[in-house]
């Protein structure tokens, strides 16, 4: 069980680094800008799915942090595609950059729980 627990907390590690390469668009791309957002969300789905059955058994705050995180995904995605569709518009990019942004803060909040909850166990 904990061996499973380490093995998402690798993921969130890479998750966190994979997100502040997308902040790095202008000297990465859009092409790679587009293929890193989409490996980073197969590792958010593919983490989401695995604890969906324990989603409604966590305690409050855990659950707000990841109501966060799946509401700004959400929003990283259709603003996403919805700027590469209408040429750049700067309400979709604002939207973009603003949810990116909480994606980012959130995620580092999830790991850093992950982590504690790691410690715990541990102690």
């Amino acid at each position: 069980m904990q061996m499973i627990k380490h093995k998402e907390f690798t993921f969130m590690i890479i998750s966190v680094i994979l997100c502040a390469a997308l902040f790095f668009v202008k000297i990465t791309g859009n092409a790679v800008h587009t293929l890193i957002g989409f490996l980073l969300v197969v590792i958010s789905s593919v983490h989401l799915y695995a604890k969906w059955k324990k989603y409604r058994y966590m305690p409050p705050n855990p659950r707000l942090v990841d109501q966060i995180l799946i509401l700004s995904f959400v929003f990283i995605l259709i603003s996403g595609i919805a700027s590469h569709m209408s040429a750049g518009l700067l309400i979709f990019k604002i939207i973009h950059k603003l949810s990116a942004l909480v994606f980012c803060i959130g995620l580092i909040g999830h790991t850093v729980q992950h982590k504690q909850f790691l410690i715990k166990k541990k102690g």
